[in-house]
């Protein structure tokens, strides 16, 4: 993709030494090194995304009848049409969804070790898009960034460093950066999650109350024991709450520094790093959102870290002088590999103005459709570009609560599914976030809860009785389900909250145990 840059990677990689950048440099040329990427920064981003990846696949794994067949809680006939584009639904048996995430594992064991890199990017791009269409109720955002950052990755030299692909190579090793327009995306896709987060936390409780971290600790289906802790602190919480807006709107922006731009930049990715798996991955059940971010942010790390790590490692060799300083070095000097081919250059350009307008569209879609009309989104979903970052905004829910599923037997007596055959208690558990197998059930379940996903309640119903009986005879086969949402309506200041009883669905089981209504 990239001259002077091949698309192989070694155990290591060249280091170019940079001599101080002149006063004069240009405008130009310090754009173009703000604009680049470390090929060190971007074989860490691969391995991370690698391991993204597999322990995605086998977090899915775990509930491939449930999720991914048609024995599960969406068979292939309930799809919607708009999702209908996906290998995973040419067969609905076990068998062919295991041998697809057998298919999956291997690419992305092939990207984690840097073998055929780019055509293992690809696969990988194109088979999780495919597994995202087959069961949308499952998803977060975690998983739009997932396949975003595969989609970005395709255009950019993963394998050029620590990879098989650099290992085999006789060639020379590259420069240690690399420029284009696929640097400029990536770079732009992580603005664009936090920025586009701050437009659309409009509501009083980000901008000028400061409670929204109040209202999103309280609800129960995501906050762990740590973060209800913190409700024990609302001073605190409400500095939290305009740091995060704050750190969201102005830490990007940093990214551009043109002073120090090494030493900025470093800090602000361990910063964002910090942010997300040590803040509000101890506080949030969030899957595997905040290590999804983490490993965005490391292929950020500038030239600057790596030399400074290196001088660490062996101090017999001092950093270049323009590591030191931070500086933006010529293009010449830094040996960046400044122009593309003109193909990809142009389509990565497209595709970057594409998920600008479509993020554009999101604040307001009456007033921006007619600028990006809804006609052009089978381009987004094609190639799995859609995107909304509107984690907790406008607000946090303030409807949240826990499920009880009522199963009656053929011999009168009723148990709790949703407990695994318990019996039925009404009261709330101790931790409602710990109540949920993993996060894909538990977005699941929330999504049920929403009106947009009415549809599915009844399926889940069916799936709940074909599942019981299937492992269950006689009297204590189930003849009726009902599922209850436990509503708890957080309020403000602390105010005991409101808990009502709903019934999402009720469903009678066929005599023959198949979940079908009789």
């Amino acid at each position: 993709m990239e001259t002077g840059a091949p698309e192989t990677a070694t155990g290591t990689c060249a280091v170019a030494s940079a001599r101080a950048a002149p006063p004069g440099l240009r405008l130009r040329e310090r754009c173009l090194g703000l604009l680049s990427l470390d090929l060190r920064s971007l074989a860490v981003f691969r391995i991370g995304l690698g391991l993204l990846l597999l322990s995605d696949l086998s977090v899915r794994a775990s509930d491939l009848v449930a999720h991914y067949t048609d024995a599960g809680v969406l068979p292939r006939a309930d799809v919607p049409a708009s999702f209908a584009s996906s290998v995973y639904l040419l067969h609905g048996s076990w068998w062919f969804q295991v041998g697809l995430f057998g298919v999956a594992a291997l690419f992305a064991l092939a990207l984690l070790v840097g073998l055929h890199t780019r055509l293992a990017t690809f696969v990988s791009c194109f088979l999780l898009v495919s597994l995202h269409a087959r069961n949308p109720v499952v998803l977060d955002g975690g998983d739009v960034l997932l396949r975003l950052l595969l989609f970005w990755g395709i255009f950019l030299p993963l394998g050029a460093c620590f990879s098989l692909d650099r290992a085999r190579s006789r060639g020379p090793a590259p420069g240690p950066r690399v420029v284009s327009v696929a640097t400029a995306a990536l770079l732009f896709q992580v603005c664009f999650v936090y920025w586009f987060s701050v437009l659309l936390k409009s509501d009083p409780i980000w901008r000028s109350e400061g409670t929204a971290l109040y209202y999103a600790l309280n609800v129960d289906q995501f906050v762990t024991p740590l973060g209800r802790r913190l409700l024990d602190y609302p001073d605190l919480l409400r500095l939290l709450t305009f740091g995060t807006l704050a750190l969201e709107a102005a830490g990007p922006a940093l990214l551009f520094l043109p002073v120090c731009s090494g030493p900025v930049r470093t800090l602000v990715v361990f910063i964002f790093v910090l942010f997300h798996v040590l803040g509000l991955g101890l506080v949030l059940e969030l899957g595997h959102f905040p290590y999804s971010c983490a490993v965005t942010w490391l292929a950020l790390l500038p030239t600057w870290f790596w030399d400074r790590l290196r001088h660490r490692v062996r101090p017999g060799r001092p950093p270049p002088p323009a590591a030191e300083s931070g500086a933006a070095p010529t293009a010449r000097e830094a040996k960046l590999p400044v122009t593309t081919p003109g193909w990809m250059n142009a389509l990565a350009g497209f595709f970057l103005a594409y998920v600008f307008l479509w993020n554009v569209r999101t604040l307001d879609f009456d007033r921006f459709q007619t600028v990006f009309p809804q006609r052009l989104n089978w381009i987004g979903e094609g190639f799995g570009l859609g995107q909304k970052w509107d984690m907790f905004a406008p607000y946090p829910l303030m409807e949240d609560g826990w499920y009880v599923v009522v199963g009656t037997l053929e011999d009168g007596r009723q148990v709790d599914l949703f407990q695994g055959g318990r019996p039925v208690h009404w009261a709330k558990p101790e931790l409602v976030s710990a109540t949920y197998k993993n996060t894909r059930w538990r977005k699941y379940l929330t999504n049920l809860w929403q009106k947009d996903y009415t549809a599915h309640r009844l399926l889940y119903a069916r799936y709940l009785c074909r599942d019981w009986n299937s492992r269950h005879g006689g009297g204590e086969r189930v003849v009726r389900v009902e599922v209850y949402f436990m509503l708890e309506v957080t309020r403000p200041n602390y105010e005991s909250p409101t808990i009502r009883k709903v019934l999402l669905c009720e469903f009678p089981c066929s005599p023959s145990g198949s979940g079908e209504q009789p």
